[in-house]
Protein backbone atom coordinates (compact mmCIF):
# COMPACT_ATOMS: atom_id res chain seq x y z
CA UNK A 1 0.00 0.00 0.00
CA UNK A 2 1.32 3.43 -0.96
CA UNK A 3 0.40 6.54 0.97
CA UNK A 4 -0.97 9.12 -1.48
CA UNK A 5 1.44 11.97 -1.99
CA UNK A 6 -0.49 14.97 -3.32
CA UNK A 7 1.66 16.56 -6.01
CA UNK A 8 -1.50 18.24 -7.25
CA UNK A 9 -5.16 17.90 -6.34
CA UNK A 10 -7.81 17.68 -9.04
CA UNK A 11 -10.07 20.72 -8.99
CA UNK A 12 -12.98 18.47 -9.97
CA UNK A 13 -12.44 16.21 -6.96
CA UNK A 14 -11.93 19.25 -4.74
CA UNK A 15 -15.21 20.74 -5.97
CA UNK A 16 -17.01 17.44 -5.30
CA UNK A 17 -15.60 17.29 -1.75
CA UNK A 18 -16.42 20.94 -1.07
CA UNK A 19 -19.98 20.46 -2.39
CA UNK A 20 -20.57 17.45 -0.13
CA UNK A 21 -19.21 19.41 2.84
CA UNK A 22 -21.41 22.39 1.95
CA UNK A 23 -24.56 20.27 1.81
CA UNK A 24 -23.61 18.49 5.03
CA UNK A 25 -23.03 21.76 6.85
CA UNK A 26 -26.38 23.11 5.71
CA UNK A 27 -28.01 19.86 6.84
CA UNK A 28 -26.73 20.26 10.43
CA UNK A 29 -27.83 23.89 10.63
CA UNK A 30 -24.83 25.90 9.48
CA UNK A 31 -25.68 29.32 8.04
CA UNK A 32 -25.59 29.57 4.25
CA UNK A 33 -23.09 32.45 4.19
CA UNK A 34 -20.68 30.61 6.50
CA UNK A 35 -20.94 27.34 4.55
CA UNK A 36 -20.51 29.15 1.22
CA UNK A 37 -17.36 30.88 2.43
CA UNK A 38 -15.93 27.51 3.48
CA UNK A 39 -16.66 26.18 -0.03
CA UNK A 40 -14.81 29.07 -1.70
CA UNK A 41 -11.99 28.78 0.85
CA UNK A 42 -11.41 25.12 -0.07
CA UNK A 43 -11.37 25.82 -3.80
CA UNK A 44 -8.90 28.68 -3.42
CA UNK A 45 -6.68 26.57 -1.15
CA UNK A 46 -6.54 23.77 -3.73
CA UNK A 47 -5.81 26.24 -6.55
CA UNK A 48 -3.00 27.90 -4.57
CA UNK A 49 -1.59 24.48 -3.59
CA UNK A 50 -1.47 23.37 -7.22
CA UNK A 51 -0.07 26.70 -8.39
CA UNK A 52 3.14 26.44 -6.34
CA UNK A 53 3.79 22.81 -7.29
CA UNK A 54 1.86 20.88 -4.69
CA UNK A 55 3.55 18.85 -1.99
CA UNK A 56 6.92 18.88 -3.73
CA UNK A 57 7.58 22.48 -2.71
CA UNK A 58 7.91 24.12 0.70
CA UNK A 59 5.26 26.71 -0.19
CA UNK A 60 2.85 23.91 -1.12
CA UNK A 61 3.46 22.19 2.22
CA UNK A 62 2.73 25.46 4.06
CA UNK A 63 -0.54 25.98 2.16
CA UNK A 64 -1.57 22.36 2.79
CA UNK A 65 -0.93 22.33 6.54
CA UNK A 66 -2.20 25.87 7.07
CA UNK A 67 -5.52 25.26 5.30
CA UNK A 68 -6.19 21.65 6.34
CA UNK A 69 -5.09 21.85 9.97
CA UNK A 70 -6.13 25.48 10.33
CA UNK A 71 -9.74 25.25 9.08
CA UNK A 72 -10.81 22.39 6.77
CA UNK A 73 -10.29 19.55 9.25
CA UNK A 74 -12.32 21.29 11.95
CA UNK A 75 -15.17 21.88 9.50
CA UNK A 76 -15.30 18.16 8.71
CA UNK A 77 -15.26 17.23 12.40
CA UNK A 78 -18.12 19.64 13.15
CA UNK A 79 -20.24 17.86 10.54
CA UNK A 80 -19.30 14.43 11.94
CA UNK A 81 -20.40 15.39 15.46
CA UNK A 82 -23.56 17.02 14.09
CA UNK A 83 -22.82 20.61 15.15
CA UNK A 84 -23.34 23.77 13.04
CA UNK A 85 -19.96 25.09 11.88
CA UNK A 86 -20.84 28.63 12.96
CA UNK A 87 -21.63 27.62 16.55
CA UNK A 88 -19.35 28.46 19.49
CA UNK A 89 -17.76 31.35 17.59
CA UNK A 90 -17.71 35.06 18.33
CA UNK A 91 -19.04 36.90 15.27
CA UNK A 92 -18.95 33.76 13.07
CA UNK A 93 -19.67 35.52 9.76
CA UNK A 94 -16.93 38.07 10.38
CA UNK A 95 -14.56 35.26 11.39
CA UNK A 96 -15.10 33.18 8.26
CA UNK A 97 -14.82 36.35 6.14
CA UNK A 98 -11.40 37.00 7.67
CA UNK A 99 -10.33 33.43 6.87
CA UNK A 100 -11.59 33.73 3.29
CA UNK A 101 -9.79 37.03 2.65
CA UNK A 102 -6.66 35.47 4.13
CA UNK A 103 -6.90 32.61 1.64
CA UNK A 104 -7.42 35.12 -1.20
CA UNK A 105 -4.17 36.77 -0.17
CA UNK A 106 -2.44 33.38 0.07
CA UNK A 107 -3.61 32.56 -3.46
CA UNK A 108 -2.09 35.83 -4.68
CA UNK A 109 1.14 34.91 -2.87
CA UNK A 110 1.14 31.49 -4.58
CA UNK A 111 0.77 33.04 -8.04
CA UNK A 112 3.51 35.59 -7.36
CA UNK A 113 5.86 32.98 -5.87
CA UNK A 114 5.60 30.75 -8.92
CA UNK A 115 6.72 33.68 -11.09
CA UNK A 116 9.61 35.03 -9.03
CA UNK A 117 11.24 32.03 -7.36
CA UNK A 118 14.51 30.83 -8.92
CA UNK A 119 14.59 27.76 -11.15
CA UNK A 120 17.42 26.26 -9.07
CA UNK A 121 17.41 26.66 -5.33
CA UNK A 122 20.34 26.98 -2.95
CA UNK A 123 20.37 23.34 -1.78
CA UNK A 124 18.37 21.74 -4.56
CA UNK A 125 20.62 18.75 -5.10
CA UNK A 126 22.75 16.23 -3.27
CA UNK A 127 26.33 15.87 -4.41
CA UNK A 128 27.09 12.33 -3.29
CA UNK A 129 24.17 10.11 -2.38
CA UNK A 130 26.59 7.48 -1.05
CA UNK A 131 27.34 9.74 1.91
CA UNK A 132 23.71 9.88 3.08
CA UNK A 133 24.20 7.18 5.77
CA UNK A 134 27.21 9.05 7.18
CA UNK A 135 25.27 12.32 7.09
CA UNK A 136 22.39 10.67 8.96
CA UNK A 137 24.70 9.30 11.66
CA UNK A 138 26.46 12.66 11.99
CA UNK A 139 23.16 14.55 12.31
CA UNK A 140 21.97 12.08 14.92
CA UNK A 141 25.21 12.38 16.91
CA UNK A 142 25.03 16.18 16.81
CA UNK A 143 21.34 16.32 17.72
CA UNK A 144 21.71 13.80 20.54
CA UNK A 145 24.94 15.18 22.03
CA UNK A 146 24.22 18.89 22.22
CA UNK A 147 21.63 18.85 25.07
CA UNK A 148 24.10 16.95 27.25
CA UNK A 149 26.97 19.28 26.33
CA UNK A 150 24.85 22.36 27.02
CA UNK A 151 24.08 21.04 30.52
CA UNK A 152 27.78 20.64 31.25
CA UNK A 153 28.40 24.20 30.08
CA UNK A 154 25.09 25.71 31.20
CA UNK A 155 26.70 28.99 32.17
CA UNK A 156 27.88 29.45 28.59
CA UNK A 157 24.56 28.54 26.98
CA UNK A 158 22.75 31.80 27.58
CA UNK A 159 21.29 34.09 24.96
CA UNK A 160 23.75 35.71 22.61
CA UNK A 161 26.54 33.16 23.09
CA UNK A 162 28.09 30.64 20.75
CA UNK A 163 26.31 27.84 22.63
CA UNK A 164 23.02 29.63 22.15
CA UNK A 165 23.69 29.97 18.42
CA UNK A 166 24.43 26.25 18.14
CA UNK A 167 21.30 25.43 20.14
CA UNK A 168 19.25 27.31 17.55
CA UNK A 169 20.15 24.61 15.00
CA UNK A 170 17.48 22.27 16.34
CA UNK A 171 16.83 20.51 13.04
CA UNK A 172 19.50 17.80 13.35
CA UNK A 173 17.28 15.05 14.77
CA UNK A 174 14.44 15.36 12.22
CA UNK A 175 17.03 15.64 9.45
CA UNK A 176 18.69 12.44 10.68
CA UNK A 177 15.32 10.65 10.38
CA UNK A 178 14.81 11.99 6.86
CA UNK A 179 18.31 11.13 5.63
CA UNK A 180 18.44 7.66 7.15
CA UNK A 181 15.02 6.73 5.74
CA UNK A 182 15.84 8.25 2.35
CA UNK A 183 19.13 6.35 2.08
CA UNK A 184 17.56 2.98 2.98
CA UNK A 185 14.81 3.32 0.39
CA UNK A 186 17.23 4.44 -2.31
CA UNK A 187 19.82 1.77 -1.50
CA UNK A 188 17.24 -1.03 -1.53
CA UNK A 189 15.54 0.30 -4.65
CA UNK A 190 12.28 0.68 -2.75
CA UNK A 191 12.33 -2.75 -1.09
CA UNK A 192 12.94 -1.52 2.48
CA UNK A 193 12.39 1.64 4.48
CA UNK A 194 13.78 0.58 7.86
CA UNK A 195 17.18 -0.42 9.14
CA UNK A 196 18.91 -0.12 12.50
CA UNK A 197 19.72 3.56 11.97
CA UNK A 198 16.11 4.45 11.13
CA UNK A 199 14.89 2.65 14.26
CA UNK A 200 17.47 4.43 16.41
CA UNK A 201 16.78 7.91 15.04
CA UNK A 202 12.98 7.61 15.16
CA UNK A 203 12.96 5.90 18.57
CA UNK A 204 15.42 8.27 20.24
CA UNK A 205 13.81 11.40 18.78
CA UNK A 206 10.37 10.26 19.95
CA UNK A 207 11.66 9.64 23.47
CA UNK A 208 13.28 13.06 23.55
CA UNK A 209 9.94 14.64 22.62
CA UNK A 210 8.09 12.66 25.29
CA UNK A 211 10.56 13.46 28.07
CA UNK A 212 10.56 17.14 27.09
CA UNK A 213 6.75 17.22 27.35
CA UNK A 214 6.44 18.13 23.67
CA UNK A 215 3.68 16.67 21.51
CA UNK A 216 5.41 18.12 18.48
CA UNK A 217 8.68 16.46 19.45
CA UNK A 218 6.97 13.15 20.13
CA UNK A 219 5.14 12.93 16.80
CA UNK A 220 7.57 14.74 14.47
CA UNK A 221 9.96 11.75 14.04
CA UNK A 222 7.22 9.43 12.81
CA UNK A 223 5.88 12.20 10.59
CA UNK A 224 9.36 12.72 9.10
CA UNK A 225 9.61 9.00 8.39
CA UNK A 226 6.15 8.83 6.76
CA UNK A 227 6.70 11.97 4.67
CA UNK A 228 9.98 10.59 3.35
CA UNK A 229 8.39 7.24 2.48
CA UNK A 230 5.44 8.93 0.79
CA UNK A 231 7.68 11.26 -1.21
CA UNK A 232 9.61 8.26 -2.57
CA UNK A 233 6.39 6.33 -3.28
CA UNK A 234 7.35 3.56 -0.89
CA UNK A 235 4.89 0.66 -0.76
CA UNK A 236 4.05 -0.33 2.82
CA UNK A 237 3.26 -3.87 3.87
CA UNK A 238 0.13 -4.79 5.82
CA UNK A 239 2.12 -5.35 9.02
CA UNK A 240 3.54 -1.83 8.80
CA UNK A 241 0.09 -0.31 8.37
CA UNK A 242 -1.07 -2.19 11.48
CA UNK A 243 1.95 -0.88 13.40
CA UNK A 244 1.16 2.73 12.44
CA UNK A 245 -2.43 2.31 13.60
CA UNK A 246 -1.32 0.81 16.92
CA UNK A 247 1.29 3.53 17.40
CA UNK A 248 -1.33 6.23 16.80
CA UNK A 249 -3.84 4.63 19.15
CA UNK A 250 -1.30 4.13 21.95
CA UNK A 251 0.04 7.66 21.54
CA UNK A 252 -3.41 9.24 21.77
CA UNK A 253 -4.47 7.03 24.65
CA UNK A 254 -1.35 7.23 26.82
CA UNK A 255 1.50 9.44 25.54
CA UNK A 256 -0.57 12.58 24.97
CA UNK A 257 -2.23 12.37 28.44
CA UNK A 258 1.15 11.83 30.07
CA UNK A 259 2.67 14.84 28.29
CA UNK A 260 -0.28 17.05 29.19
CA UNK A 261 -0.28 15.95 32.84
CA UNK A 262 3.44 16.54 33.17
CA UNK A 263 2.87 20.04 31.78
CA UNK A 264 0.40 20.67 34.61
CA UNK A 265 -2.86 20.41 32.64
CA UNK A 266 -4.28 17.83 35.06
CA UNK A 267 -3.91 17.24 38.79
CA UNK A 268 -1.03 14.92 39.49
CA UNK A 269 0.59 14.36 42.86
CA UNK A 270 4.02 12.90 42.13
CA UNK A 271 5.34 10.07 44.25
CA UNK A 272 8.84 10.45 42.83
CA UNK A 273 11.36 13.25 42.78
CA UNK A 274 12.96 13.04 39.34
CA UNK A 275 11.26 13.81 36.04
CA UNK A 276 12.06 10.36 34.68
CA UNK A 277 10.59 8.60 37.71
CA UNK A 278 7.46 10.74 37.54
CA UNK A 279 6.89 9.72 33.93
CA UNK A 280 7.51 6.09 34.81
CA UNK A 281 5.03 6.46 37.67
CA UNK A 282 2.38 7.79 35.28
CA UNK A 283 2.94 5.07 32.70
CA UNK A 284 2.86 2.43 35.45
CA UNK A 285 -0.82 3.29 35.97
CA UNK A 286 -1.97 3.90 32.38
CA UNK A 287 -5.70 3.36 32.94
CA UNK A 288 -5.82 5.73 35.90
CA UNK A 289 -3.68 8.26 34.03
CA UNK A 290 -6.02 8.23 31.01
CA UNK A 291 -9.08 8.56 33.27
CA UNK A 292 -7.58 11.46 35.24
CA UNK A 293 -6.64 13.24 32.05
CA UNK A 294 -10.14 12.82 30.63
CA UNK A 295 -11.65 14.38 33.77
CA UNK A 296 -9.18 17.27 33.62
CA UNK A 297 -9.76 17.78 29.90
CA UNK A 298 -13.53 17.93 30.39
CA UNK A 299 -13.11 20.44 33.20
CA UNK A 300 -10.86 22.53 31.00
CA UNK A 301 -13.47 22.39 28.24
CA UNK A 302 -16.18 23.63 30.60
CA UNK A 303 -14.02 26.55 31.73
CA UNK A 304 -12.74 27.49 28.28
CA UNK A 305 -13.96 30.66 26.58
CA UNK A 306 -12.67 29.54 23.18
CA UNK A 307 -13.64 25.92 22.55
CA UNK A 308 -15.11 25.14 19.14
CA UNK A 309 -17.10 22.03 20.11
CA UNK A 310 -20.09 21.44 22.38
CA UNK A 311 -18.33 18.56 24.10
CA UNK A 312 -14.72 17.84 24.92
CA UNK A 313 -12.87 16.59 21.82
CA UNK A 314 -9.48 16.09 23.46
CA UNK A 315 -6.54 16.70 21.15
CA UNK A 316 -8.83 17.62 18.25
CA UNK A 317 -10.11 20.58 20.25
CA UNK A 318 -6.57 21.95 20.44
CA UNK A 319 -6.19 21.78 16.66
CA UNK A 320 -9.35 23.84 16.04
CA UNK A 321 -7.81 27.29 16.20
CA UNK A 322 -10.76 29.06 14.57
CA UNK A 323 -12.36 29.48 18.03
CA UNK A 324 -9.45 31.42 19.50
CA UNK A 325 -9.20 33.39 16.24
CA UNK A 326 -12.84 34.44 16.58
CA UNK A 327 -12.18 35.63 20.12
CA UNK A 328 -9.39 37.96 18.98
CA UNK A 329 -11.43 39.14 15.98
CA UNK A 330 -14.41 39.99 18.22
CA UNK A 331 -12.11 41.79 20.67
CA UNK A 332 -10.64 43.83 17.81
CA UNK A 333 -14.09 44.83 16.55
CA UNK A 334 -14.84 46.34 19.97
CA UNK A 335 -12.25 49.08 19.57
CA UNK A 336 -9.01 47.23 20.23
CA UNK A 337 -7.17 47.54 16.92
CA UNK A 338 -3.49 47.08 17.78
CA UNK A 339 -2.00 48.74 14.70
CA UNK A 340 1.18 48.07 12.73
CA UNK A 341 3.69 48.78 15.50
CA UNK A 342 3.81 45.04 16.11
CA UNK A 343 5.42 44.47 12.72
CA UNK A 344 8.18 46.92 13.65
CA UNK A 345 8.87 44.85 16.77
CA UNK A 346 8.91 41.77 14.55
CA UNK A 347 11.63 43.30 12.39
CA UNK A 348 13.63 44.33 15.46
CA UNK A 349 13.46 40.78 16.86
CA UNK A 350 15.58 39.56 13.94
CA UNK A 351 18.62 41.40 15.32
CA UNK A 352 20.85 38.89 17.18
CA UNK A 353 21.16 39.04 20.97
CA UNK A 354 24.90 39.64 20.87
CA UNK A 355 24.23 42.90 18.99
CA UNK A 356 21.15 43.95 20.98
CA UNK A 357 21.05 42.06 24.32
CA UNK A 358 17.84 43.75 25.52
CA UNK A 359 15.90 43.62 22.28
CA UNK A 360 12.09 43.56 22.63
CA UNK A 361 10.01 40.42 22.27
CA UNK A 362 8.90 40.16 18.65
CA UNK A 363 5.78 38.05 19.08
CA UNK A 364 2.84 39.25 21.18
CA UNK A 365 0.64 36.16 21.42
CA UNK A 366 0.84 36.16 25.21
CA UNK A 367 0.00 39.88 25.29
CA UNK A 368 -3.18 39.29 23.29
CA UNK A 369 -4.03 36.31 25.52
CA UNK A 370 -3.74 38.40 28.68
CA UNK A 371 -5.92 41.13 27.19
CA UNK A 372 -8.52 38.47 26.34
CA UNK A 373 -8.37 37.04 29.85
CA UNK A 374 -7.25 33.53 28.85
CA UNK A 375 -3.75 33.82 30.32
CA UNK A 376 -2.87 34.99 33.80
CA UNK A 377 -0.55 37.90 34.42
CA UNK A 378 1.76 35.69 36.46
CA UNK A 379 1.97 32.96 33.79
CA UNK A 380 5.39 33.32 32.19
CA UNK A 381 5.83 29.76 30.89
CA UNK A 382 2.82 29.24 28.60
CA UNK A 383 3.32 30.32 25.00
CA UNK A 384 0.18 31.22 23.04
CA UNK A 385 0.07 32.00 19.33
CA UNK A 386 -2.85 33.25 17.28
CA UNK A 387 -3.28 32.14 13.66
CA UNK A 388 -1.94 34.40 10.95
CA UNK A 389 -5.27 35.82 9.77
CA UNK A 390 -6.54 36.74 13.25
CA UNK A 391 -3.38 38.62 14.22
CA UNK A 392 -3.30 40.33 10.82
CA UNK A 393 -6.89 41.45 11.49
CA UNK A 394 -6.01 42.98 14.85
CA UNK A 395 -3.08 44.78 13.20
CA UNK A 396 -4.91 46.34 10.25
CA UNK A 397 -8.47 45.04 9.83
CA UNK A 398 -9.58 43.31 6.64
CA UNK A 399 -7.05 45.32 4.61
CA UNK A 400 -4.33 44.14 6.94
CA UNK A 401 -5.39 40.51 6.45
CA UNK A 402 -5.03 40.75 2.69
CA UNK A 403 -1.76 42.69 2.81
CA UNK A 404 -0.11 40.30 5.25
CA UNK A 405 -1.42 37.19 3.48
CA UNK A 406 -0.33 38.40 0.06
CA UNK A 407 2.83 40.49 0.43
CA UNK A 408 4.47 38.92 3.49
CA UNK A 409 3.54 35.38 2.48
CA UNK A 410 5.06 36.00 -0.96
CA UNK A 411 8.36 36.86 0.72
CA UNK A 412 7.95 33.87 3.05
CA UNK A 413 7.28 31.41 0.22
CA UNK A 414 10.11 32.88 -1.85
CA UNK A 415 12.58 32.45 1.02
CA UNK A 416 11.81 28.78 1.69
CA UNK A 417 11.35 27.77 -1.97
CA UNK A 418 14.64 29.46 -2.83
CA UNK A 419 16.35 27.51 -0.05
CA UNK A 420 15.22 23.90 -0.58
CA UNK A 421 13.49 23.77 -3.96
CA UNK A 422 11.84 20.61 -5.29
CA UNK A 423 12.12 17.55 -3.02
CA UNK A 424 12.24 15.29 -6.08
CA UNK A 425 15.83 16.50 -6.50
CA UNK A 426 16.97 15.99 -2.91
CA UNK A 427 15.65 15.18 0.56
CA UNK A 428 16.53 18.53 2.16
CA UNK A 429 13.09 20.06 1.76
CA UNK A 430 11.45 17.31 3.81
CA UNK A 431 12.85 18.75 7.03
CA UNK A 432 11.02 21.99 6.17
CA UNK A 433 7.82 20.00 5.67
CA UNK A 434 8.15 18.53 9.16
CA UNK A 435 8.62 22.04 10.53
CA UNK A 436 5.57 23.35 8.65
CA UNK A 437 3.34 20.53 9.90
CA UNK A 438 3.43 22.22 13.30
CA UNK A 439 4.25 25.81 12.43
CA UNK A 440 1.96 26.54 9.46
CA UNK A 441 -1.44 26.29 11.23
CA UNK A 442 -0.17 28.31 14.21
CA UNK A 443 1.98 30.78 12.30
CA UNK A 444 1.23 34.30 13.47
CA UNK A 445 1.59 37.38 11.29
CA UNK A 446 4.48 38.75 13.33
CA UNK A 447 6.38 35.48 12.89
CA UNK A 448 6.55 35.59 9.09
CA UNK A 449 9.50 37.98 8.83
CA UNK A 450 11.67 36.33 11.53
CA UNK A 451 11.02 32.88 10.05
CA UNK A 452 11.76 34.01 6.50
CA UNK A 453 15.06 35.59 7.58
CA UNK A 454 16.22 33.52 10.56
CA UNK A 455 14.68 30.05 10.31
CA UNK A 456 15.81 29.69 6.70
CA UNK A 457 19.32 30.61 7.82
CA UNK A 458 19.20 27.98 10.58
CA UNK A 459 18.03 25.29 8.16
CA UNK A 460 20.69 26.29 5.62
CA UNK A 461 23.41 26.09 8.30
CA UNK A 462 22.11 22.69 9.42
CA UNK A 463 22.18 21.36 5.85
CA UNK A 464 25.65 22.74 5.19
CA UNK A 465 26.98 21.05 8.31
CA UNK A 466 25.23 17.82 7.33
CA UNK A 467 26.76 17.89 3.86
CA UNK A 468 30.31 19.05 4.51
CA UNK A 469 31.21 18.41 8.18
CA UNK A 470 29.04 15.73 9.73
CA UNK A 471 29.90 12.89 7.29
CA UNK A 472 33.34 12.81 8.94
CA UNK A 473 31.64 12.55 12.35
CA UNK A 474 29.42 9.80 10.98
CA UNK A 475 32.47 7.85 9.81
CA UNK A 476 33.72 7.69 13.41
CA UNK A 477 30.66 5.66 14.40
CA UNK A 478 29.73 3.93 11.15
CA UNK A 479 33.05 3.47 9.44
CA UNK A 480 34.01 4.48 5.89
CA UNK A 481 31.88 3.70 2.86
CA UNK A 482 32.69 0.05 2.15
CA UNK A 483 31.10 0.18 -1.27
CA UNK A 484 33.43 2.98 -2.26
CA UNK A 485 36.44 0.96 -1.09
CA UNK A 486 35.32 -2.11 -3.04
CA UNK A 487 34.93 -0.06 -6.19
CA UNK A 488 38.38 1.48 -5.81
CA UNK A 489 39.92 -1.96 -5.19
CA UNK A 490 38.19 -3.38 -8.24
CA UNK A 491 39.42 -0.51 -10.39
CA UNK A 492 43.00 -0.95 -9.25
CA UNK A 493 42.88 -4.67 -10.00
CA UNK A 494 42.17 -3.97 -13.68
CA UNK A 495 45.40 -4.21 -15.66
CA UNK A 496 46.02 -2.62 -19.01
CA UNK A 497 46.67 -5.02 -21.89
CA UNK A 498 49.54 -4.23 -24.25
CA UNK A 499 48.28 -2.24 -27.16
CA UNK A 500 44.79 -1.85 -25.82
CA UNK A 501 42.94 0.76 -23.83
CA UNK A 502 41.60 0.27 -20.31
CA UNK A 503 39.92 -3.00 -19.73
CA UNK A 504 36.11 -2.81 -19.57
CA UNK A 505 34.90 -3.51 -16.00
CA UNK A 506 32.86 -6.68 -15.60
CA UNK A 507 29.07 -6.32 -15.63
CA UNK A 508 28.69 -7.71 -12.12
CA UNK A 509 30.87 -5.07 -10.49
CA UNK A 510 29.24 -4.02 -7.18
CA UNK A 511 27.19 -0.88 -7.58
CA UNK A 512 27.42 2.03 -5.18
CA UNK A 513 24.78 2.01 -2.48
CA UNK A 514 21.94 4.31 -3.39
CA UNK A 515 22.69 4.52 -7.16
Amino acid sequence: MKFPYPEKISLQWAAAFATVLLCSQLAVGTGFYFASCVFVYIMLAVYAFNMVGGFYRASGAFIFFNSVNGLILSQCVKVIVGEPANSNLYEPNRTITVYLIGMMGMTFAAIATRRIRPAKSIVDDIKDIRKLPQMAVGCFAMGAAYPWISQLYATDAGSGTAWSALNQLNFFLPLSVVLSTYSVIKASNGARSVNAMVLITVGYSTLVGVFNFSKQGAFAPMLAYLLTCAALRFRFKAAQIVFFCVFGAVSLQFLVPMIQMMKGEAEYVPTATSQFNMEVDLLSHPVKMAADYKVASEADHEASVADYYDKDMGLMGRFSLIAISSLLIEYTDHGHLHGWDQMVLSLESVIPHFIWPDKPQGRKGNTYARELGILGEDDTTTGITFPLVSEAYTLGGLTGVFLVSSILLTLYFFAFDSLVGDIRNSPWGLVVFVFFAHAAPEMDASGLIPDALVTTLKIWATIMLARHVLPALGNLFRGPDKTHIVRIASARSIRRRPGFGPRVPPQNMPAATGD
